[in-house]
C-alpha cells in the first residue's frame, strides 16, 4: 500500500471510531444527583432546579417528558392500599361519623363519650357487597355493643388507578407507582418516593400525561435511583 493511500486509511479508520464513540457517548444514561440521592437518565434530560422554603424542588426535562421532583422532609409517597386500610379516612368515618348512629337523640356527647366502635375484620368485597356499598373495595366488620354490621370502604381514586411495587431492604424504603391503563387518552403516570433510613430526607419524582412507552422509560429510570450518604 502506497504511503499516501495508508494516511487515508488511518484516517479514515480514526474517524470511524471517533463517531462511534460519539454515537455511544449520545446513548449513554447520565447520572443526575438531587441531595443525597442520584437518579440516571437519557442524555435529553436535563435538571432545573427551584427553591422552595420547607424543601428543595424542581424539574428534571427530557424532550418528550418531564419529571417534577421535591427533595426534602416533606417529600411522601402516594397512598396505597394498605396504607389506606390502616390509616386512612375510612377510619375517621368509622369512628366519628357513623358514632352518631348510635347516640342518644337529644344528649349531648363530649369526644371521649361518643359511643366505641371496634373493628372486628377486613376483607377484600365481592360481587354481592353491592347491597352494602356499590363499588366499594373493602368491608369492614364493625361492631357496637352487642350489634356486628358492615361497613364499605372505598379507595381513593388514584390508589385504585395505580399498581404498586414496595421495596423496604437494604435500609431503604421505595415506592414505585405507575397508572394500570395508560392507554387510555394517553395519560400513563408515574411515581417514585424514596427514602433511606439513615436519613429524615426522602426524594419524590413524578411523570404525567405519558404514552405506553413513555410510562415504562420512567419505570426503567427509577430503578437507577440510589442513596449516596454525604461524605
Amino acid at each position: 500500500m502506497k504511503k499516501p493511500a495508508c494516511i487515508l486509511f488511518l484516517f479514515g479508520l480514526m474517524l470511524f471510531f471517533v463517531s462511534c464513540y460519539e454515537r455511544k457517548k449520545k446513548t449513554e444514561w447520565e447520572e443526575i444527583a438531587i441531595g443525597n440521592y442520584s437518579c440516571k437518565f437519557p442524555p435529553d434530560f436535563r435538571l432545573i432546579k427551584r427553591q422552595h422554603i420547607d424543601s428543595y424542588i424542581g424539574e428534571i426535562k427530557g424532550d418528550s417528558f418531564s419529571f417534577n421532583f421535591g427533595y426534602g422532609r416533606f417529600s411522601d409517597g402516594l397512598e396505597t392500599p394498605k396504607s389506606y386500610l390502616e390509616n386512612g379516612f375510612w377510619k375517621f368515618e368509622t369512628e366519628m361519623v357513623q358514632s352518631g348512629k348510635f347516640m342518644e337523640e337529644g344528649k349531648s356527647y363530649t369526644s371521649d363519650e361518643l359511643p366505641k366502635l371496634e373493628v372486628l375484620d377486613l376483607r377484600p368485597a365481592k360481587q354481592e357487597d353491592s347491597i352494602i356499598g356499590k363499588g366499594c373495595d373493602y368491608v369492614a366488620k364493625c361492631k357496637y355493643d352487642s350489634l356486628e354490621y358492615d361497613y364499605p370502604i372505598y379507595f381513593p381514586e388514584t390508589t385504585k388507578k395505580h399498581h404498586f411495587k414496595i421495596d423496604s431492604s437494604d435500609n431503604k424504603y421505595r415506592q414505585i407507582a405507575y397508572a394500570k391503563n395508560p392507554k387510555k387518552d394517553e395519560k400513563g403516570q408515574a411515581y417514585l418516593f424514596y427514602q433511606n433510613d439513615s436519613t429524615n430526607s426522602a426524594i419524590s419524582l413524578s411523570a404525567h400525561n405519558l404514552t405506553k412507552e413513555q410510562q415504562d422509560l420512567a419505570l426503567k429510570i427509577f430503578e437507577t435511583m440510589r442513596y449516596e450518604p454525604q461524605k
